[in-house]
């Protein structure tokens, strides 16, 4: 078997249920548990516990109320990578803790969505945006960058007044009012 050192796994796990995925890690043929899980942006709600990683398994769980299908990106470090200067050069050391679990989207755990949202030319520069999935309260950042537009403009996503923010839909500003078409890409995130 060749060596794999990075792998990506795709998975579905039940609402409020968990799923055995298998993994084919390997240095020359000899399973080896990864260093590093990273779950895909569209798996908010799912976890993985370090405990339940093997040399050829995972178990991930998911805290949300519908099914979920996402990718997992596993990465086992290569011998390189563990020169950790304790003077066992090129030996595949394994590292305590083992592995790091990265949530969707990196390195917060705050229920995490990113969308897409296209102009229909009659929102103006004055516009509410309608969440993908309401949010257990109105304490959320939103960072928005341009997907392709008619014109270059800038944004603003104010939380000043009441309204600004609800649990379903935040209210964007642009310094041009937006055309049929446009497109602009929303990461929201819980504030810390």
């Amino acid at each position: 078997m060749a060596t794999t050192l990075i792998q990506i796994v795709s998975v579905t796990v039940p609402a409020t249920g968990s799923t055995v995925a298998n993994h084919t890690l390997n240095v020359n043929g000899t399973g080896v548990r990864p260093d590093h899980l990273l779950i895909g942006r569209s798996g908010s709600s799912l976890d993985v516990d370090p405990a339940s990683v093997t040399t050829t398994q995972f178990t991930v769980t998911n805290s949300g109320g519908a099914p979920v299908t996402a990718f997992i990106l596993l990465i086992a470090w290569h011998t390189i990578v563990r020169e950790f200067g304790n003077g066992a050069a090129g030996a595949f050391q394994g590292l305590t803790p083992q592995p790091f679990v990265s949530p969707a989207g990196g390195g917060n755990t705050g229920n995490m969505q990113s969308f897409s949202f296209t102009a229909t030319g009659a929102e103006g520069s004055d516009f509410f945006v309608t969440l993908p999935t309401a949010r257990a309260n109105d304490n959320y950042g939103v960072h928005g960058s341009l997907g392709g537009a008619a014109v270059i403009f800038g944004m603003d996503f104010p939380d000043l007044v009441a309204g600004d923010r609800t649990t379903t839909q935040f209210r964007v500003q642009t310094t041009a009012a937006v055309t049929a078409g446009d497109r602009i890409d929303f990461l929201v995130l819980d504030r810390f």
